[in-house]
């Protein structure tokens, strides 16, 4: 949670209690490309005894502190087992789209 505007100073309550037990679990999967989960208001790809995970920030996180929705999201292709991720935004217009 270093770096983490909401979490940097409690990481407890962003963070599975069990998250060691879970990931020796997800080490012994070999056929496992990634891990995804949401949302810690942020958006991250973290690598951890090659797995990759990829946590994916609140569709509604303000991150430029303008009022305007990030807007977040995943683009995942997968194939066999080479997985391609890319972060994409939702282009709102905030006076037209949202009333």
């Amino acid at each position: 949670m270093k770096g983490n505007w909401w979490f940097e100073s409690c990481s407890e309550h962003a963070l599975l209690g069990n998250r060691k037990e879970v990931k020796e679990i997800l080490k012994k999967d070999k056929k496992l490309i990634a891990v995804f989960s949401g949302h810690q208001h942020w958006t991250k790809r973290n690598v951890e005894d090659g797995i990759n995970y990829y946590v994916v920030g609140s569709l509604t996180e303000n991150i430029n502190d303008d009022g305007v929705p990030d807007g977040v999201y995943f683009e995942v292709n997968l194939e066999g087992n080479k997985i391609e991720v890319k972060e994409n935004h939702l282009k709102l217009n905030y006076e037209t789209d949202i009333k």
